[in-house]
């Protein structure tokens, strides 16, 4: 009988996973720049201009400078 080395079906393997792993990745970055171009043409800010906009506001809330009030005048 002839025997059947796996040398051969075990790097097609690791070629396999290798290239499961990349097409994955690529999938991902495709769909994020996707959600991206949806989101600017639809106005929604990205993560990073949300992420500044909601530390300016914390340190707005959290300044020591005296607040502007109005005063609502009713003509009861």
């Amino acid at each position: 009988m002839k025997e059947t080395s796996t040398t051969y079906a075990r790097i097609v393997m690791i070629l396999l996973a290798i290239n499961m792993a990349f097409t994955g990745y690529a999938v991902y970055r495709l769909s994020d720049l996707q959600q991206e171009q949806i989101d600017s043409a639809n106005g929604v800010p990205n993560e990073v201009t949300a992420e500044a906009t909601a530390e300016a506001t914390e340190q707005d809330s959290n300044s020591t400078a005296t607040p502007q009030t109005t005063t609502a005048v009713s003509n009861e």
